[in-house]
């Protein structure tokens, strides 16, 4: 049967997804240099991308010396670093459970709104602890959803949990071992996955490829490719393109994720972010655009680096409903408790 005719607008999105992934495709080929290892702490405020240093403050004067150029790069690439793992932490993405270093729990309730459909509220259970044995490369992770008949979560379907060893991580690259179980006590399946994160970074750009290979005893073999490029726009401003493609046995298809999110700083308690999520699907059937999505994220501090709230309204052109526009509202609240 043939698809929905595409708008203008549609076909417009489309293509700008198509250029992004071309541009990050090719952002990838650079070459890179290694970085020292360094800490960050979500109480820091995020690094600037400027120093007090004459030689760091003006990129003309890379030039002066080789010394002065070192350690122009090493303070540009050190702080977009830092700054990709403090927004993370700060918008809660669990991308960020790959580089924190430090047991954390996040408790969040959402709500989310979508035109014609009713609303969603639930509860999120994300846990990162760390067990104190094996000189911290031994770590519990955890997910699950809360809800008035099960508090623990541990009868969602979606929730997971599993025990990840450390084999190794410094600043530029981790490789890591999972092993545990998935769908709770309703639907229990026993899950590994090995992943490896590695980081490269020029003058002003810092890559992140993370590639994944996994099995689960109910859903087959699994794989997952992730490609983050970061750039320091200005000082209070961030460039992040992620490109996914991701492939499951059970479903013998192929899903690819294109996003690109730009971050901006309005006060060091408050964020803005604005995201263009996109995502293609196909199947043994047929390809298709199956969702475009555009939100603003608004998030702030509220208490301590541990009571964040986040609005964040946007628009979506969902394949389910031919394409057709609807608005979508959410307003979350998270906790976050860590020692």
């Amino acid at each position: 049967m043939p698809g929905p005719t595409c708008s203008f607008l549609q076909r417009f999105l489309l293509l700008l997804g198509y250029l992004c992934f071309t541009v990050q495709t090719a952002a990838a080929g650079e070459a890179l240099r290694s970085l020292d290892e360094m800490d960050l702490s979500l109480d820091e405020e995020p690094p600037a991308h400027t120093s007090d240093k004459p030689n760091v403050c003006h990129p003309l004067r890379f030039f002066i010396t080789p010394k002065m150029a070192v350690e122009s790069h090493t303070s540009i690439t050190n702080s977009l670093q830092k700054t990709a793992q403090w927004l993370d932490r700060f918008f809660g993405d669990p991308r960020q459970d790959e580089t924190l270093a430090s047991s954390e729990l996040r408790l969040s309730w959402n709500n989310e709104f979508v035109e014609s459909y009713t609303g969603n509220t639930r509860l999120n259970l994300r846990g990162n602890l760390y067990l104190p044995s094996l000189q911290n490369r031994l770590q519990l992770v955890f997910e699950g959803e809360p809800d008035q008949n099960d508090l623990s979560g541990l009868e969602n379907k979606n929730a997971s949990s599993a025990l990840r060893y450390t084999f190794l991580r410094n600043a530029v690259k981790t490789l890591n071992l999972d092993l545990g179980m998935r769908g709770g006590l309703l639907d229990p399946r026993i899950f590994t996955r090995l992943w490896m994160r590695r980081e490269k970074q020029t003058e002003k750009n810092l890559h992140r490829i993370t590639p994944s290979l996994g099995h689960d005893s109910g859903e087959g073999w699994e794989a997952d490719l992730r490609f983050d490029n970061e750039y320091y726009i200005f000082t209070d401003t961030f460039l992040r393109s992620t490109t996914r493609p991701r492939w499951q046995e059970k479903v013998n298809g192929l899903a690819f994720d294109q996003n690109l999110s730009l971050y901006q700083r309005l006060s060091p308690l408050r964020y803005i972010a604005l995201d263009w999520l996109n995502t293609f699907s196909y199947d043994t059937h047929r390809g298709y655009w199956d969702i475009t999505r555009f939100r603003v994220r608004h998030r702030r501090n509220l208490w301590q680096h541990q009571l964040f709230l986040q609005v964040a309204p946007g628009v979506r052109f969902a394949e389910e409903v031919s394409h057709r526009m609807q608005w979508e509202f959410s307003i979350s609240l998270e906790v976050v408790f860590s020692p």
